[in-house]
């Protein structure tokens, strides 16, 4: 299987433009995630500077390191997601084959919904960690810091679809109504947190 993180951005645009199924969404789910990680980041690095006082280097230090976790993280789910999609592609093909199967398959669903629900989660940590120190950023990067925000909700939101297209084959109703709990819960604390985030860049950079 191909490393999709390996690929250059042409290469990984042109196969996903293809008409195949990996690398899908919730590879880019992952993808748009990991930008957002990333320039989280470089707004982090930017806001610590020789006149930053102490209370706050110690806390985008802090983010800094979380954020960088969060990028990690989400590098690797953008490989996990088409392994994933493929082990239960694969799995539902057995259990049509041999119906003694279908146990296999509806672990496979789970374990391909508990990508996305990853991918989300660590979306909504990062936002959650950049919430805590946007009034602190340099103000040079808050142009940055609001497309952050928002690059990482929509990883977020992109990642709930692809948890839902997959629970529809699950046959477990209680799971089913508590996976979309948990994926809507977490979605929702992105969009808190992006809200506040976008309302201070939004004062910050409109003219009065």
């Amino acid at each position: 299987m191909i490393d999709q993180t390996q690929r250059s951005i042409e290469d990984f645009l042109n196969a996903t433009a293809q008409r195949s199924p990996t690398p899908g969404g919730g590879a880019i789910a992952a993808l748009v995630g990991s930008l957002a990680a990333s320039l989280s980041r470089m707004v982090a690095a930017y806001s610590l500077t020789k006149k930053t006082a102490p209370e706050a280097r110690t806390l985008i230090e802090d983010a800094a390191v979380k954020l960088h976790r969060s990028d990690e993280l989400l590098r690797a789910l953008i490989a996990q997601d088409a392994m994933a999609y493929e082990a239960m592609t694969a799995a539902r093909k057995a259990a049509q084959d041999d119906p003694s199967q279908a146990s296999d398959y509806q672990a496979s669903i789970l374990a391909a919904i508990a990508v996305p629900m990853e991918i989300a989660g660590v979306a909504s940590h990062a936002l959650g960690v950049l919430n805590e120190i946007h009034t602190i950023t340099n103000r040079y990067l808050h142009s940055d810091l609001g497309a952050a925000a928002i690059i990482a909700h929509a990883a977020a939101e992109a990642a709930r679809f692809m948890v839902l297209v997959n629970l529809a084959d699950l046959e477990s109703t209680p799971m089913r109504e508590r996976l979309t709990r948990e994926i809507n819960e977490t979605v929702r604390h992105c969009r808190d947190h992006r809200v506040a985030i976008e309302g201070f860049v939004n004062s910050a950079l409109e003219p009065v």
